[in-house]
C-alpha cells in the first residue's frame, strides 16, 4: 500500500471517527423502545379507523402534558410528549404526504424516518433524501425524530369530518371561503393505548383574509395557508377550552 493509499485511509478514520456514532448503532441501541412506541402508534391507528365519529362527547382528564408546537397554557411543560397529528398522518406511516395535511406539525416527517429506518436502515426516498441516498453516520434529522418517537406520552388525532376548502376565482383577485368541521380523539399511549375522549371543532374563514397580492391577484399559496392558519386556531382553542374543564375524580368528603 502506497503512503498516499495509508494517508487517505487513516483521514478517512479521522472523519468517520468525529463525524459521531454509526446509524447501524443508533438504531441498534434505540430499536427495542422505538420499536414498541411504533407499536403502540399502530395500534392508535387501528383503534381510529374502527371508531365511530364524536364517541366520547367528553375527555377524562390525562395529567399534566406537553404538546408538541402547540402551547396551552397551563398544560404546557419543559419537553414535549403530546403528538397532534391528521389521520391522514397516521395512516401514511412510510410516505410524505402532499398536498400535508391541514393540522400539519412536522410529525409525519418523524414517522416516516423511524418507520423507514428501523423496517430498512436508511431514509426513505422523497425529495429531500433519493432513493439511494443512505446516511451512515448519525445527523440531527434521526436524533430529533427518535427523540420525539421516545418522548411520546399522549397522542392527539385530528379527524376530518368536513372540509370545503378555499377556492380561488378565475381572474384570482377573490375567492370563495373555506370551512372544516372536526374532531380531534385525545390518546394515552401506556401502558396500552387507551382513548380518553374527544372535542369536536370547526373552523369558517369570514371576512377578508390577509395574504399576499401581485398585481392585484391572490397568492395561492397564501390563501391556504390562512386557512390552514384558521384550522389550527380553532384545534388550539377547542383544546385549551376542554382541557380546562376536564372530567376529574369528586374531591373525597370528609
Amino acid at each position: 500500500m502506497t503512503p498516499r493509499s495509508l494517508l487517505i485511509l487513516a483521514l478517512a478514520a479521522a472523519l468517520t471517527t468525529a463525524c459521531g456514532e454509526p446509524v447501524r448503532d443508533y438504531l441498534a441501541e434505540h430499536r427495542e423502545l422505538a420499536t414498541a412506541q411504533l407499536h403502540r402508534v399502530a395500534r392508535v391507528r387501528e383503534i381510529m379507523r374502527a371508531l365511530p365519529p364524536a364517541e366520547w362527547p367528553t375527555m377524562r382528564d390525562p395529567g399534566p402534558l406537553a404538546i408538541c408546537d402547540l402551547v396551552i397554557p397551563p398544560h404546557r411543560d419543559a419537553g414535549c410528549d403530546t403528538w397532534v397529528i391528521d389521520q391522514a398522518q397516521l395512516d401514511n406511516p412510510r410516505a410524505f404526504l402532499d398536498p400535508p395535511p391541514l393540522v400539519a406539525y412536522g410529525q409525519a416527517d418523524w414517522l416516516v424516518f423511524t418507520t423507514s429506518l428501523l423496517e430498512t436502515g436508511r431514509y426513505p426516498p422523497n425529495a429531500r433524501y433519493p432513493d439511494g441516498d443512505e446516511p451512515d453516520r448519525l445527523t440531527r434529522p434521526i436524533t430529533y425524530a427518535f427523540s420525539w418517537l421516545l418522548s411520546l406520552r399522549f397522542l392527539i388525532v385530528v379527524r376530518t369530518d368536513e372540509l370545503v376548502p378555499p377556492r380561488l376565482a378565475d381572474d384570482q383577485k377573490s375567492y370563495s371561503a373555506g370551512s372544516f368541521r372536526g374532531e380531534a380523539v385525545l390518546f394515552s399511549l401506556r401502558p396500552e393505548p387507551t382513548a380518553l375522549g374527544s372535542v369536536p371543532f370547526s373552523h369558517a374563514m369570514v371576512g377578508d383574509v390577509k395574504v399576499r397580492m401581485h398585481r392585484g391577484r391572490i397568492n395561492a399559496a397564501q390563501l391556504d395557508k390562512a386557512f390552514a392558519d384558521g384550522v389550527r386556531q380553532a384545534l388550539a382553542e377547542a383544546l385549551v377550552a376542554r382541557l380546562s374543564e376536564l372530567e376529574r375524580p369528586a374531591a373525597p368528603t370528609r
